[in-house]
């Protein structure tokens, strides 16, 4: 079994990508088997892959590099896993303008909160890089947990909800490229595109199949239909559209850490199984290959 959809402390989890590789080698399936590979695929950075990946050659796991970017593709936000990136990948390009975003959207973030919600005890960006494991790691779930120490709501999803979520007070838009640069620029980098939970994004099945349809002409691999939150019916529809559209059936946990309680690595909610062959597929439509 593998787990191709994983977040440390170099983004939005909680684990160290030590701590998440040591878990991830702890796994075992009913059968009494263990993971074979898992993917790190952290925000528009590959930052901890470096850490991760001497904890996986000590546990003799395999690990592939990634990462997680946000685009824009009919007026929604959506969410390109791209595999088999490295450092000194091409890509690394694009992320770097992606996190210099991402920093201008914190430290004005910080701003803002500080002023209009009047903390006592303001926000610093050092206090937050030094949560975050780095200031490239940064995001809401950071601002979440300072602002839950200084008591302006019991509970996160308060937050969001009021403050830091897409319809919150304090909301930072941020900067989004189009599917087809990330699909473009993976693909220059050796690796490949997936679409990461296509269902979590309000599209009808209609929507759903004709953006399949779009998405592949553009050179999307693959599509995460082995989801967490995906019933049976729901992955059994993402089966038949990745069939007739020629894409590669993927998928992953989402595994955060504390940030998703409900989700454990590699079994997701608790029934979750990613075949190897899955890997393997991706690996036999690399540009390379």
């Amino acid at each position: 079994m593998i787990d191709l959809h994983l977040h440390s402390k170099r983004s939005d989890g909680t684990d160290t990508p030590t701590e998440l590789v040591t878990k991830a080698a702890a796994v075992r399936f009913d059968d009494g088997s263990a993971l074979e590979a898992i993917a790190l695929t952290d925000h528009d950075t590959t930052a901890g892959l470096a850490e991760a990946r001497v904890a996986a050659e000590n546990f003799g796991l395999r690990l592939i590099g990634g990462c997680e970017v946000s685009a824009k593709f009919q007026s929604k936000s959506v969410h390109v896993l791209s595999y088999f990136i490295e450092d000194d990948s091409p890509m690394q390009t694009m992320l770097d303008e992606l996190r210099h975003d991402r920093r201008v959207r914190n430290e004005r973030l910080v701003v803002e909160l500080n002023e209009g919600l009047g903390l006592e005890r303001p926000l610093s960006f050092a206090e937050l890089a030094e949560l975050a494991g780095g200031e490239e790691g940064i995001g809401r779930p950071h601002f979440a947990t300072l602002l839950l120490e200084r008591g302006v709501a019991e509970t996160s999803q308060e937050l969001f909800d009021k403050y830091l979520g897409d319809q919150g007070a304090y909301y930072v838009a941020k900067s989004h490229l189009p599917p087809k640069a990330v699909i473009d620029k993976a693909a220059e980098s050796g690796g490949v595109a997936v679409l990461a939970h296509p269902l979590l994004y309000g599209w009808s099945e209609d929507q759903l199949d004709g953006y399949l349809e779009e998405l592949s002409r553009d050179g999307l691999v693959g599509v995460e239909t082995y989801y967490s939150r995906f019933n049976p019916a729901q992955v059994a529809l993402l089966e038949r559209l990745a069939a007739e559209y020629g894409l590669v059936t993927t998928g992953g946990s989402d595994y955060h850490g504390t940030v998703k309680k409900d989700l454990s690595i590699g079994r997701g909610m608790g029934g979750l199984e990613v075949a190897r062959e899955c890997l393997d597929a991706l690996e036999a439509r690399r540009p390379s290959n």
